[in-house]
């Protein structure tokens, strides 16, 4: 272990520390940096930081290979904020206030706490376990999912997208409601997310960058063909209907044209065509829950 330990440390810094935790049903070792990203954070919106500040991603991605090659989980965790010498909380306090008054007051940014990324280190952890560890998917998951309601704010979606795009809905509406129980609920919403990126492994397997309650991100160890990728992405649309529109955002952010669903006038996005090239031309795919 003091040799893995070497390894992390220059890579990660020698402000890592070990610690235990529990996943796939055993007690493990692993190693965790807390990076400071920004000074402070208001409305969501990340205030930048001093030049010298480290990006977790760029770490991350120049590094996770050759912590793969030794069976190391190398990846970015969920921020949180430092409360105190060496204490880290994911919130800073919540602010009391009664909706008879009005919104609740906005908090004075100069007052919050730094701002710091959670980098991991896990040797011989499962990548599968890695949903466990971080509860993937396990944001804002229902303990019944409530589809009727849901499906009146997919409805609400089409909508925008003209008669056509309702009228297809509505004919899928028991095909929805039929993929809504793979989705994640239930007292441990993590275990549908498990079951969806186990059968996506099976097709091409994966190395896990970024992972917390909310989301994930991943790149695949081998080349996707268009047709691995269309099963792919379909399981991640079972799982995750709220990916649809990141291969879209992504393929525009990488300046990459983005397919059009001929159908419809004007023409929107073809989502499933979006998935299936970034996968393919990318070689990753990410995940999000809101």
């Amino acid at each position: 272990m003091e040799k893995v330990e070497k390894f992390v440390k220059a890579a990660l810094g020698d402000e890592v520390a070990s610690f235990t935790y529990k996943a796939g049903g055993r007690s493990r070792k692993g190693w965790r940096a807390y990076i400071f990203q920004n000074p402070r954070r208001s409305l969501g919106d990340f205030v930048e930081g001093p030049p010298d500040c480290v990006n977790v991603e760029e770490l991350v991605e120049s590094n996770w290979r050759a912590f793969h090659e030794r069976n190391i989980r190398l990846f970015v965790g969920a921020g949180v904020f430092r409360v105190g010498p060496n204490e880290y909380a994911d919130s800073w306090g919540a602010v009391e206030w009664y909706p008879a008054d009005g919104p609740p007051p906005e908090r004075d940014p100069s007052e919050s706490p730094p701002v710091y990324a959670q980098v991991f280190a896990l040797p011989r952890l499962p990548v599968l376990d890695l949903v466990e560890f971080c509860r993937v998917g396990s944001h804002n998951a229902d303990v019944e999912p409530d589809f009727e309601q849901s499906f009146e704010l997919m409805k609400q979606f089409a909508a925008r997208s003209g008669p056509r795009a309702m009228n297809k809905m509505l004919a899928r509406k028991e095909e929805m409601r039929r993929r809504s129980k793979l989705q994640p609920h239930g007292p441990q919403p993590w275990r549908m997310v498990r079951q969806a990126l186990t059968e996506i492994m099976e097709i091409v397997p994966f190395a896990i960058q970024f992972a917390d309650e909310a989301g994930l991100r991943a790149t695949f160890l081998k080349k996707v063909s268009p047709r691995q990728a269309k099963k792919i992405g379909r399981k991640i649309l079972e799982v995750d209907p709220e990916a649809m529109e990141l291969p879209v955002e992504d393929l525009a952010s990488l300046k990459l044209s983005v397919p059009k669903d001929p159908k419809y006038r004007p023409a929107i996005p073809d989502y499933e065509a979006a998935m299936v090239k970034y996968i393919v031309t990318v070689g990753k795919f990410r995940m999000w829950w809101d």
